[in-house]
């Protein structure tokens, strides 16, 4: 199973982490690695930061519900994703 996953943190994330798994029935266990290009500054250097993404739950046709892990940690918090069709970005 391939999938993509994107993170929202106030503004669309620009690229989307490619996720891939198994799916056995309903339950779903995928995983990716994230990588961040960030700027530092004042030097303006480019920092590459990677992080290993592992999603556990359950898939239906509209939704999953489960746990998103980074890095190995998590809060333990359940979350719900919706499925989309489409991603649209508004610029202002």
């Amino acid at each position: 199973m391939e999938a993509f996953l994107y993170f929202y943190e106030g503004a669309p994330a620009e690229e989307a982490i490619p996720l891939s798994g198994s799916l056995s029935g309903k339950n779903l266990t995928a995983q990716g690695e994230w990588v961040q290009r960030l700027t530092e500054y004042p030097s303006k250097k480019e920092i590459v930061e990677r992080r290993l993404v592992r999603i556990d739950g359950v898939l239906d046709s509209t939704s999953f519900k489960g746990v998103v892990t980074i890095d190995g940690k998590s809060d333990g918090t359940p979350v719900r994703l919706k499925r989309v069709r489409n991603l649209w970005l508004c610029k202002r």
